[in-house]
């Protein structure tokens, strides 16, 4: 798992300074032209329908949800700590 975790992570990596020199991507703010999309070719896209995409030590999901919005055919899960979860579900019900 870590091995992993670390291939993903250090492959964005690599594309962090063309990314942000880029003129049209550097002050982007949109979640499909980050350093990591450029490193697996916007990797969302090639998820196939129902994938499920696990968000460890996501909070209250701001993000995922943000992911979710753009890619409505993956199912998403949030993990996290037992309290940071039952503040995520008191942050939905709003």
């Amino acid at each position: 798992m870590r091995f992993h975790s670390l291939d993903e992570g250090f492959k964005g990596s690599g594309h962090l300074t063309e990314t942000l020199l880029d003129p049209e991507l550097g002050h982007s703010y949109e979640v499909n032209t980050t350093p990591f999309n450029r490193a697996h070719n916007d990797g969302w896209g090639q998820l196939p329908e129902g994938s499920l995409v696990v968000d460890v030590g996501g909070g209250v999901g701001s993000q995922s949800l943000v992911l979710a919005d753009n890619y409505p055919h993956l199912r998403f899960v949030v993990q996290d700590r037992e309290p940071v979860i039952r503040d995520a579900v008191e942050v939905c019900a709003l």
